[in-house]
């Protein structure tokens, strides 16, 4: 089959869907499948390999996309869609100019399509009522009702399909994410990241957000250097306008020369940092619903300390992998760091427990679900 996927959030964007989307590509491309990658990210068009993906760019602002109903983005897939002679169209994030265009025309060509949802909003966990309520009356505007012209749609998390449900009527899904485990079979040190080994290494992967909680990672991490002076904490992922303002935190709660913010990193890099870290924080304010940060660190062996962040306990609950907190509060995530890094026999366990539990979303698991999907869609196609 050839089966295009289209999403917003494609590198340089960084975060899980860029994460999910690069490795559903490469593992379909294992199994014999042509794969193409349509995205609005980046500056400039672009049509050709990167890094062995067929990849498209069509470079369009997420925000003026939305603001202008799409009809730009909608008048350049019109034009390319026919010349890809797709078998399958995969958009993916729901709420976004591709999520909302990808449907209207593949109906428009006759193209089976399928919609997986990566997205909750901030508090739904909480506050499914008061969320359920916006989301009917939002479900009436035309340009998301284009949700429901979808032929299938995947959710990763049960939450994800409840929340996806106030907009899609038809079969909902659930398919995790998943990750490539062999691309964690590697070694790495401190040493390579300028610490000692008995130097506490924390470690932050994570993108340009408010919702994040880097701003409580960082405030935790200034009790945290109080009673262990040599830790480090490594930020991966922020870039831009972003970065510079958590350059600027970093001096006012005097934690500078303790935190290195690294912004963009290639991938085998991310992997070092990951194996090489004591702890992965996570403390997230919310609007998550799945978090592949947490399996990476888990096939990493790394263990985690997060926050509840709405769907993150479905994956981190249970696990064994790590500490879920239910309070965004500095000083309490501190002390569970603090006495962590203090406890190396349980750092081994929970270690164990995350290298354990990330078989069960290995892509060679995974991805049969998926391209089940694939045959019914198009089957169900070609019958009608």
């Amino acid at each position: 089959m050839r089966i295009v996927l289209l999403t917003d959030f494609f590198y340089p964007r960084i975060g899980g869907i860029s994460t999910h989307v690069e490795g559903l590509a490469r593992t379909l491309l294992r199994r014999g499948h042509e794969v193409v990658i349509v995205t609005t990210s980046g500056k400039k068009p672009y049509w050709g390999l990167s890094n062995g993906i067929y990849l498209i760019r069509i470079p369009k602002s997420v925000a003026a996309s939305m603001v202008t109903f799409n009809i730009s983005l909608k008048k350049d897939l019109e034009t390319l869609l026919p010349r890809l002679d797709a078998d399958i169209l995969h958009a993916h994030h729901a709420f976004s100019p591709l999520g909302l265009v990808t449907s209207e025309i593949a109906n428009q060509f006759g193209i089976p399509s399928i919609l997986t949802n990566h997205s909750i909003p901030i508090g739904f966990g909480s506050l499914k009522g008061v969320w359920g309520t916006i989301s009917k009356g939002l479900s009436i505007i035309p340009m998301l009702k284009t949700i429901n012209l979808y032929d299938e749609v995947i959710a990763v998390s049960s939450m994800a399909a409840e929340y996806i449900s106030y907009f899609y009527k038809g079969r909902i899904h659930i398919i995790p994410n998943a990750i490539d485990l062999e691309e964690f079979r590697i070694t790495a040190s401190k040493d390579e990241f300028g610490l000692k080994e008995n130097d506490p290494m924390l470690l932050m992967v994570t993108r340009s957000s408010p919702k994040k909680g880097i701003e409580v990672a960082l405030l935790a991490f200034k009790v945290v250097v109080k009673k262990l002076n040599n830790a480090k904490l490594f930020i991966a992922g922020p870039t831009g306008a972003y970065l510079q303002y958590l350059k600027f935190l970093t001096k006012v709660f005097d934690i500078e020369k303790h935190v290195k913010l690294l912004g963009f990193v290639p991938r085998r890099t991310l992997v070092k940092l990951y194996k090489a870290a004591d702890l992965l924080i996570h403390p997230v304010l919310g609007g998550e619903s799945f978090g592949i940060v947490l399996l990476e660190a888990m096939a990493s062996g790394t263990p985690i300390v997060a926050t509840y962040g709405d769907g993150l306990r479905y994956v981190l609950e249970g696990s064994g992998a790590g500490m879920c907190i239910d309070v965004l509060n500095p000083e309490k995530i501190a002390r569970i760091i603090i006495r962590l890094l203090n406890s190396p026999n349980l750092l081994k366990e929970m270690s164990s427990a995350g290298l354990k539990f990330a078989t069960r979303f290995s892509w060679s698991r995974i991805i049969d679900k998926i391209i089940r999907i694939y045959k019914e869609v198009s089957r169900s196609r070609k019958e009608k």
